[in-house]
């Protein structure tokens, strides 16, 4: 029988953390679609198109990692997804530092 590791307040600690996280990620791009709508000129769709793309892939890759989690456990998909979400933040954050607002232009968002 395999024994499990680890205690609820390891659990408790590390579900805080995944939550605060990921949800950071996905609510950062509403506050900062008003500002790239005025910089990059762009239309209501395109805005639409901007927000709801962080959620809709969140949506979806819960199909497969839950598919990931029942079989290897929750670690390894828990780590892809904390360090997936830190990077989309680290890539918000670069194109606000670097690109925001003179060089921030629709051919920076191809649709």
């Amino acid at each position: 029988m395999n024994r499990i590791q680890g205690s609820p307040r390891v659990a408790l600690w590390s579900a805080t953390l995944g939550f605060f996280v990921g949800f950071a990620a996905v609510a950062l791009f509403g506050p900062s679609a008003n500002r790239f709508q005025e910089v990059m000129g762009m239309g209501p769709l395109a805005l639409g198109f901007l927000v709801a793309v962080p959620a809709l892939s969140g949506s979806l890759l819960r199909i497969p990692f839950a598919a990931w989690v029942d079989t290897s456990g929750g670690r390894k998909p828990f780590l892809w997804l904390l360090s997936l979400s830190l990077a989309g933040m680290m890539g918000l954050t670069l194109v606000v530092r670097f690109l925001y607002p003179a060089h921030l232009t629709m051919s920076s968002y191809p649709l």
